[in-house]
């Protein structure tokens, strides 16, 4: 993923989280894939919000990006897996506290 390509998806998923009530804690986007903290509304399941995220962002990527579409394996830009883990703040991953925005791929 190149770093405009990187840098829009954040854009897309921080427009994203804001209009459907997400809160992002933090966010790292490597090349092929994405760690996100997020909180939402109880009405949204783990499964929506994924959905939302990953469906969204993809349409307006290969919008602005429609190059993309050919060079992607089956022309897909999202994967349909994911993995969900409930944590509670200040939230961990292997032993290491993160704040809000030290997530592996983000620029901080």
């Amino acid at each position: 993923m190149t770093k405009q390509v990187k840098n829009r998806v954040e854009e897309l998923f921080r427009a994203i989280a804001e209009q459907y009530d997400f809160e992002i804690d933090a966010m790292g986007i490597e090349v092929d894939h994405v760690h996100i903290f997020i909180s939402a509304p109880p009405k949204y399941s783990p499964a929506k919000i994924v959905e939302v995220l990953k469906s969204i962002s993809s349409k307006e990527v290969f919008k602005e990006f429609p190059e993309l579409e050919k060079e992607l394996w089956a022309g897909e830009f999202w994967s349909d897996g994911y993995f969900v883990r409930t944590v509670r703040l200040p939230f961990c991953h292997g032993g290491k506290s993160y704040g809000r925005t030290s997530l592996p791929g983000s620029d901080s």
